[in-house]
């Protein structure tokens, strides 16, 4: 026989932005006293427990996936240079030389816009709308992308460069949205997601330096059908990322924002007020040592990586097929993801150097910067001496550099994401995170003209 549930004022926030498996809960409170309403603070606990059995490794292996389809679409754009050199060839001197600026410009320009328009949209709008709806419009433009790679656009190069913009844009737009939501999302449940999302990102940089290696192997390879089946795995990968992420949402995930579900449980016409939620400003200013260390860490990545460490030349004999051909992907590509993903599993086992020396610890890897210049970067006028003269020592310092890099920035996520007191609040503060990050990669690729400036 059923008997009616009523729920006090102080139980109300259970359900605001609550992880979940199905009915979890509703089966929690049917075998409750009487249906007794359970506490906030014990709601957390059987959460946490729900979250890691038996579905732990299913969910790390959900959000490493998501992490993936963050970055894979980019990977994949910046690493079809040879594809994008073919299809530019007969537009215009000025496309053909500059068209990784316009790129990087359009790519500034979006990831900043959406970055700061997320952090309102997730307080007003469901955050897996956002999500399913970023999702969509990545994989959207990669089937365009992959479309047009087969189509004949020698006799409209020029178009068909302002046509691959847009969508490159548009893309970048979606990929930031995508990022901000997700991490709402994990800053919201427990850290280990937040963990697996990292680790997914960096997965994506080593399958592109993967996919260059493999390509610059084959001896004769058309560039084109390669940067044709480059956008597929793209493509594929956010496919794949959008039916994960429609199972997450129907067995994991509620995110009701100011309502609840009345599926959820077995309660009559009962009316909630809504979550009383902080204000951003407060959020900003609370979590400031984190989002300082979230941008100052991206700043001097991005101060460096890509831009200025590819244009470090191998000091081996310049005809040698390592020096020509390897030097780059391995020694800088595929170094720097693996270093990254290294320092995000360190993270998870090491918090070096803690919670009030890491907005030091960040501003400490500026060394990197001078260490790195003196490293071969080519050209240089003869001012700018080389101090380091062998391929070992700047491989190490590019490990180190992104090392440090993955580790501060899982750390000061996790530290973020517990300083909100709501569910609702450490989504937004995932957002406010995002927007830290979005900053100091735009600032950081601006400034590499900078350092171009120095050694020239």
């Amino acid at each position: 026989m059923k008997t009616s549930c009523k729920i006090e004022p102080e139980d109300m926030e259970v359900q605001i932005l609550t992880p979940r498996l199905g009915d979890t809960r509703k089966a929690i409170l049917q075998e409750s006293n009487g249906y007794k309403p359970i506490s906030i603070s014990e709601s957390k606990t059987l959460s946490s427990e729900t979250l890691t059995k038996p579905w732990s490794g299913h969910l790390f292996c959900m959000f490493v996936v998501f992490g993936i389809a963050s970055l894979a679409p980019w990977n994949m754009f910046i690493t079809a240079t040879a594809y994008f050199e073919s299809k530019f060839n007969g537009s215009t001197p000025e496309i053909e030389e500059n068209y990784q600026n316009y790129f990087q410009t359009g790519a500034i320009c979006t990831d900043v816009v959406i970055s700061f328009l997320t952090v309102p949209l997730v307080r007003f709008i469901k955050i897996p709308k956002l999500v399913y709806f970023s999702n969509s419009v990545m994989l959207g433009m990669f089937v365009l992308t992959a479309i047009l790679a087969k189509v004949d656009s020698s006799s409209w190069a020029r178009d068909f460069f302002l046509l691959t913009e847009v969508c490159f844009c548009t893309m970048c737009g979606g990929g930031a949205m995508f990022i901000s939501t997700m991490w709402a999302i994990t800053s919201s449940m427990d850290p280990i997601y937040i963990d697996a999302f990292l680790i997914g990102m960096t997965f994506a940089g080593i399958m592109a330096a993967g996919l260059t290696i493999i390509t610059l192997s084959i001896p004769g390879i058309d560039f084109v059908g390669a940067g044709f089946w480059y956008f597929v795995a793209a493509a594929a990968i956010l496919l794949l990322s959008l039916v994960l992420f429609s199972q997450f949402h129907c067995h994991f995930y509620q995110d009701s924002n100011t309502e609840v579900d009345s599926g959820t449980l077995p309660v009559s016409s009962t009316t909630l007020s809504k979550t009383e939620r902080t204000p951003i400003h407060q959020l900003i200013r609370d979590t400031f040592p984190q989002g300082y260390s979230c941008f100052f860490v991206l700043y001097i990545t991005f101060v460096m990586f890509p831009a200025v460490l590819s244009t470090m030349k191998s000091t081996a004999d310049p005809e040698s097929t390592w020096a020509s051909r390897y030097f780059l992907p391995v020694s800088l590509f595929m170094i720097f993801n693996i270093g990254d993903l290294i320092g995000r599993l360190v993270a998870r086992v090491v918090e070096f150097p803690g919670r009030r020396l890491i907005p030091w610890y960040t501003t400490a890897r500026v060394v990197f910067v001078f260490l790195m210049v003196m490293c071969n970067l080519q050209p240089r006028s003869d001012s700018a001496p080389v101090w380091f003269k062998h391929d070992v020592i700047p491989s190490t310092l590019v490990f180190l550099f992104a090392a440090t890099s993955g580790q501060i920035l899982t750390l000061c996520l996790r530290y973020a994401a517990e300083i909100g007191t709501s569910r609702a609040d450490k989504a937004t503060i995932g957002t406010i995170m995002g927007v830290h990050g979005a900053m100091g990669r735009v600032l950081g690729s601006l400034s590499t003209y900078i350092v171009f400036l120095a050694i020239r």
